[in-house]
């Protein structure tokens, strides 16, 4: 009992000289959530030192002559959660119950699948037509037969002269080195110095023909 009463003359004391500070160092004695642990030295109001903290040895006060009572241990503030806090459910995701696929039928999955990208890849494959633009001019723009006076023209006719009457024909630009000419018995001729039918060859790279009539007289 003299013990007790030493103590809180001591506080009484300690608090007077301290009427100018707000706070007052002292070290915890136990756990004191959320203001700290055991050990820690923390800044309290002297009102609470002197009516919570030294009621029950929970904390002593710390001075210059009176310093920690037991280890110090440093450590930030401690907030306490509630525990009625719940935390949010996460939704579960819906069970997949699609029943999983045989290598067989994985097999016959991946057959099907590279027939339909090829046959898609066929699907769109450029005809010769598309391909050369050309052939299309011809076939819309140069009539079936042609005539012309060999007199007229200058004789012998080379592939560069008929190149050049299509021309001025169908204004369709055809090169001289893709034109053939042959007579009506399928020979072919380097040039023409005789009246008579024939016949002129254009090929595609491609590799389509175009075969069509022209005619000196």
């Amino acid at each position: 009992m003299t013990i007790l009463r030493s103590q809180l003359s001591l506080a009484k004391n300690f608090t007077r000289h301290l009427t100018k500070s707000k706070k007052v160092p002292v070290q915890l004695l136990q756990d004191f959530l959320p203001h700290g642990v055991k050990g820690q030295i923390i800044d309290v109001s002297p009102a609470f030192m002197r009516n919570v903290l030294h009621v029950g040895n929970k904390a002593c006060y710390i001075t210059k002559e009176h310093g920690p009572r037991i280890p110090v241990v440093k450590g930030q503030k401690i907030i306490q959660q509630s525990s009625s806090k719940k935390e949010p459910k996460i939704p579960e995701k819906p069970k997949d119950d699609t029943p999983a696929l045989s290598l067989d039928e994985l097999s016959s999955l991946f057959s099907n699948m590279k027939s339909s990208a090829k046959s898609k890849v066929q699907s769109f494959k450029a005809t010769p037509d598309q391909m050369e633009p050309l052939v299309v001019e011809i076939k819309e723009s140069v009539p079936q037969a042609l005539t012309f006076s060999l007199k007229s023209s200058k004789a012998p006719i080379t592939k560069a002269t008929v190149a050049d009457l299509i021309y001025k024909t169908s204004g369709v630009e055809i090169p001289k080195e893709n034109i053939m000419l042959e007579d009506l018995n399928g020979k072919v001729v380097g040039d023409v110095s005789e009246v008579g039918e024939y016949k002129w060859i254009y090929t595609s790279s491609g590799g389509e023909s175009i075969r069509r009539q022209i005619t000196f007289y």
